[in-house]
């Protein structure tokens, strides 16, 4: 199962990336954002009809409601603070006020996730080794891989003078590669 969502995964890299190459190309960057919109509606309809509508549980589910907005609103602080640092300074009354709550939103997310009777994210999911090892590896992983990807992208266009198109194709390679190496592994 995991061979074949990492396979796909590499397939819609493939995907992505030679769609968004001809749609920079010819109809301009904006219709990236406006492609990815149209298909999520396209699949939001479809996905009433294809999955099944199962019958309804007596037993009410407990939803963390708390957790899941401190979180949310924790993480976007975060991601507000490290995108807009570079522009305002990272100790700008703009950003850092910010960042500030979002770590206490994330602090206070944990507290609420160990007194709560269903929590959005037990905690102690955190003590299996296996699971710790697996988020720090995937997180490191995504962090590496989104720098690449976006230093590879300034060098084809920026050093290489590519079009969009060359990009594309330049990224091809390592997208049909992570297909074979996922199946592989």
């Amino acid at each position: 199962a995991f061979s074949i969502f990492g396979a796909f995964g590499g397939l819609g890299a493939v995907t992505g990336i030679l769609l968004a190459g001809g749609l920079i190309a010819s109809i301009g960057w904006q219709w990236i954002f406006r492609i990815s919109a149209i298909a999520a509606f396209i699949l939001l309809a479809i996905s009433y009809i294809v999955i099944p509508i199962s019958a309804p549980k007596t037993e009410k589910s407990k939803i963390d409601y708390l957790g899941a907005i401190t979180a949310t609103i924790g993480v976007t602080g975060i991601v507000y603070y490290i995108s807009t640092g570079v522009e305002y300074g990272w100790a700008d009354p703009k950003t850092l006020p910010i960042f500030i709550v979002a770590l206490g939103l994330i602090a206070l997310f944990i507290f609420i996730e160990t007194r709560v009777q269903s929590p959005m994210m037990p905690l102690r999911i955190w003590k299996l080794k296996s699971f710790t090892t697996s988020v720090v590896l995937a997180f490191v992983s995504m962090a590496k891989f989104q720098g690449i990807i976006y230093y590879a992208n300034m060098t084809f266009q920026e050093v290489y003078q590519w079009t969009p198109i060359q990009t594309a194709l330049g990224f091809l390679v390592h997208s049909l590669l992570a297909m074979v190496v996922f199946t592989v592994l």
